[in-house]
């Protein structure tokens, strides 16, 4: 049995984990024993994270990007064991360890931090529609851009995203919902993020005040805005944070709440689209759900 686990998604920020698996490998391998798993399909880190937990791991590492971390931290919530995940930086915007402030870029780094029983922070978890959140989830504008780039088979990379996000300023018509105590019915919006940390996208600073561990989910809407010449500043003024003073821009803080929509939406989860079940959408804070490697506070 091996204490420490090794799960790899070759495909993460296009081949960049695939390339980053060898040091990453020889880092943990450097400490102790290890066990490796490659994941073979999208989603599959369910899978290989119960093959972890069948093989001893009370730690496992993960490399890949902010989809493959939600991925198996849901994975690993809902088995109930005792273990923890130590994240690597492989995809592209690998924002949650930007809140997190973990040395994820740094193999041997991040290895040495792994090998510390000590070293855990228990962060909350955010369930959107059945599924869970460790980062940054949207509806409206960011979902757009994310389809956008779908749609025209660009390569995963922060200037596929911000190429596409440029083209929904001009284009992108707003999206309708209730959310619980805001508002008239059926208004626009421009964009709906629930926050469990600060930053997605790769580079905007969306949430700057959200904490993962405070029990509370970050809920960000920006009102119906038209024209590049009201929404080019306020993309630009979220690559720092400063957008939260829009008089567009509304903040609010919940455990939960509830969104009714005109049809099911498209929502993206940790970067990765999802289609809602329902026309009503329901949000939760799981409280310290996850153990993840971090230097103590």
């Amino acid at each position: 049995m091996s204490e420490v686990a090794l799960i790899i998604n070759p495909v993460a920020g296009a081949g960049r984990a695939q390339r980053r698996a060898p040091a990453v490998e020889a880092a943990l391998r450097a400490g102790g024993d290890l066990r490796v798993f490659t994941t073979v399909a999208a989603g599959d880190e369910a899978t290989q994270v119960q093959r972890a937990l069948d093989a001893g791991a009370r730690t496992i590492a993960v490399l890949g990007g902010d989809g493959s971390w939600s991925q198996s931290a849901a994975a690993l919530f809902r088995s109930g064991a005792d273990a923890r995940l130590a994240l690597f930086a492989g995809g592209t915007g690998n924002d949650l360890v930007k809140t997190l402030g973990v040395p994820a870029h740094d193999a041997g780094a991040m290895a040495a931090l792994s090998r510390r029983p000590n070293a855990t922070r228990t962060i909350d978890l955010v369930e959107i529609d059945g599924q869970i959140s460790v980062n940054v989830a949207g509806f409206g504008f960011d979902v757009a851009v994310l389809a956008r780039t779908l749609r025209e088979g660009k390569r995963a990379g922060v200037f596929a995203y911000l190429d596409a996000a440029l083209r929904e300023l001009r284009d992108f018509a707003g999206i309708q919902s209730i959310i619980d105590g805001r508002g008239t019915p059926q208004p626009t919006y421009f964009m709906i993020v629930i926050a469990n940390a600060q930053r997605f996208g790769g580079v905007f600073h969306i949430a700057p005040n959200a904490q993962p561990d405070d029990g509370l989910v970050d809920l960000i809407t920006i009102g119906r805005i038209l024209g590049l010449r009201r929404r080019m500043p306020l993309l630009l003024r979220a690559l720092r944070g400063t957008h939260v003073r829009d008089a567009e821009l509304r903040i609010s803080r919940h455990a939960a709440f509830a969104m009714h929509f005109r049809e099911p939406p498209l929502f993206e989860v940790d970067g990765e689209l999802r289609q809602a079940r329902d026309r009503r959408v329901e949000v939760a804070v799981h409280r310290h759900a996850l153990r993840v490697v971090a230097a103590p506070r």
